[in-house]
C-alpha cells in the first residue's frame, strides 16, 4: 500500500523530504531556528545555524507543511483469525476500512547516540488536517553543546494510516496475568 501526501516548500531556502535508506521513513531537514526565549513578544529567529546546549530545546522549522489524505479505503487487511475477519466483515464492509494518514516525527539515531540530540515529544504526530510549517523540537541530552546548520538532517518522518477505533465500558475482561511496570522482564 502506497500512502501519497503533498508537500509544500514555504521559504526558497527549504529542502523537500528525502527517502531515508530506501525505506519507508523521510529525512527531514533544517530551514530555520526559534530560540527558547522571547524578544519583543517574538520568537528569536536565528538564519544559518543554531545552537543548542545541554539540556536544552530548540523549535527547528522546516520550512514545509503537508497535505496528507484525509480518508482512504483499504482494501488488504490483516487478520488474526476468522473470527476477527467477520467481526471486521460486519462492522466495515467486506475487506474496506477509512483509513486517515498521520505523519510521525521521529529521532534519527546517529544523532541521538553520537551527541544526545533527539525529538523532545517523540513521536511528534502531525494529523491530516495540520497544513502549517512543520517545526521539530529537538532537545540536547548530551553534555556538549551541538550546532544545527541549516540544511542539516534533524529527522525522520513516518507516512502511517491511521484507522478508526472505538471502545466501550466493561465491567471486566480478559486477565492476562500481566500488568504493572516491569512487566515486561525489563
Amino acid at each position: 500500500m502506497n500512502i501519497s501526501f503533498k508537500v509544500k516548500l514555504l521559504t526558497e531556502t527549504a529542502k523537500a523530504p528525502e527517502k531515508a535508506n530506501e525505506g519507508d521513513l523521510w529525512d527531514l531537514f533544517a530551514d530555520n531556528f526559534e530560540s527558547p526565549s522571547f524578544k519583543n513578544n517574538e520568537w528569536i529567529l536565528e538564519d544559518l545555524e543554531a545552537t543548542i546546549y545541554p539540556q536544552s530545546r530548540i523549535l527547528v522549522r522546516t520550512g514545509i507543511a503537508l497535505e496528507l489524505p484525509v480518508r482512504r479505503i483499504i482494501d488488504d487487511w490483516c487478520f488474526f483469525d476468522d473470527s476477527d475477519r467477520l467481526d471486521f466483515d460486519k462492522n466495515y464492509g467486506a475487506n474496506k476500512i477509512q483509513a486517515y494518514a498521520v505523519a510521525d516525527i521521529r529521532p534519527r539515531s546517529g544523532l541521538a547516540l553520537k551527541h544526545g540530540i533527539t525529538v523532545l515529544n517523540t513521536p511528534g504526530t502531525i494529523d491530516n488536517s495540520y497544513r502549517k510549517e512543520i517545526g521539530v523540537i529537538i532537545y540536547n541530552a548530551g553534555l556538549e553543546p551541538y550546532t544545527i546548520k541549516k540544511g542539516d538532517k534533524i529527522c525522520q518522518m513516518l507516512i502511517r494510516p491511521l484507522y478508526p477505533s472505538s471502545f466501550e465500558i466493561v465491567k471486566d475482561f480478559e486477565d492476562t496475568g500481566r500488568g504493572g511496570y516491569g512487566s515486561t522482564g525489563n
